[in-house]
This record gives C-alpha cells, sequence and structure tokens, in this order.
C-alpha cells in the first residue's frame, strides 16, 4: 500500500469513508460510530490540504530549481569568460589573486624512464601505421594458439598541407606481404 502515490491513498480512504458512511449501522459493534467517522473525515480532509500544499511547493522548487540551474549556467559562462580575460591580459605571477593556482614546473631530463623521447621528426611530422588486423583462434588440436595476420598499413604525415589535400583526393595505401 506504501507504494501508491498520496492522491490515490487519499481517493482510497474518501470511498472507504463514503462505504463506512453509508453502512455505519452495521459496523457499529466494531467501533465504527459518528464520533470515528467524524475524525476519519477530518484527518482525511488534513491529508487532502497537505497534499495539496505539498503539491504546489514541489512545483515551486522545481521552477526555482530550473531558475537557478540558469542562473549558475549564466555564472559559469562569465567566469570562464573572465579567465580566459585574466590568462590573456595577467602575468602567471598575479594569477592567485584571480582564484588560479599556478604552479611552477620543473624541468624533467629528457630520455628518462618517466619521460621518454618523443616520435616526432624535425619537420613536426609523426608517422602512424594502422594496425594490423590479427584474428587469433583459440587453439588447435595441439592446444597451440594460432595467429593469422592480415597485413594493412597506411602511412600518412602529421600537419603537412599538401599530404592532407592529396589524401582528400586520391588514397594513399600500400599493402606489405
Amino acid at each position: 500500500m506504501r507504494n501508491k502515490s498520496h492522491s490515490k491513498r487519499i481517493e482510497n480512504a474518501q470511498i472507504m469513508l463514503s462505504g463506512i458512511t453509508d453502512n455505519k449501522e452495521n459496523l457499529a459493534n466494531r467501533g465504527i460510530n459518528d464520533q470515528y467517522i467524524e475524525e476519519f473525515k477530518t484527518l482525511a480532509e488534513t491529508c487532502v490540504n497537505q497534499n495539496s500544499r505539498q503539491e504546489k511547493i514541489k512545483a515551486e522548487l522545481k521552477d526555482l530549481t530550473q531558475e537557478l540551474k540558469d542562473n549558475m549556467d549564466k555564472l559559469d559562462a562569465e567566469v570562464q569568460f573572465c579567465k580566459r580575460c585574466v590568462k590573456i591580459n595577467m602575468p602567471k605571477t598575479l594569477w592567485k589573486a584571480f582564484g588560479f593556482i599556478y604552479r611552477y614546473r620543473k624541468a624533467k631530463p629528457k630520455n628518462s624512464p618517466v619521460n621518454p623521447p618523443d616520435d616526432t621528426t624535425d619537420d613536426n611530422t609523426t608517422e602512424h601505421t594502422a594496425p594490423q588486423n590479427v584474428e587469433v583462434k583459440k587453439g588447435n588440436e595441439n592446444g597451440k594458439k594460432e595467429t593469422k595476420e592480415k597485413p594493412v598499413t597506411e602511412t600518412a604525415p602529421v600537419n603537412d598541407q599538401k599530404a592532407t589535400e592529396n589524401t582528400e583526393s586520391k588514397e594513399i595505401t600500400e599493402t606489405t606481404g
């Protein structure tokens, strides 16, 4: 019975109230008399009033929540605008006054285990190789895993304007056997 809404439960109580009012003579031996019916009726009316008040408050809360969300979105947009302005116009040493935390980073030595060397070449291009399609079977009759490779390699330079234009006009693919 607790899974029903308040309005449904109130409706059920009002149906019960009309039923016991119409049949109070048959229920008198169980203590359902005029005084009990009046108390039941008063309680049902109180619940109706409280439920309607709660529904009004829920509607107001929903409206207020939407207004707050809209205002918070506007506030976030203003903060982002101000952050951009501060970062452009102010030196990093003064950012703390605006709520930014600027950390001086120590330079890490190159080619260390923590900082591996870059794979980029001097002209800022990197070759990307597409992964090879590999099918792995669970095992043959000897229990050994077999692999079947389908090599497909594509190379394209990064940040190279001419290569990008050529790629758009025709496909460049290389196959290896």
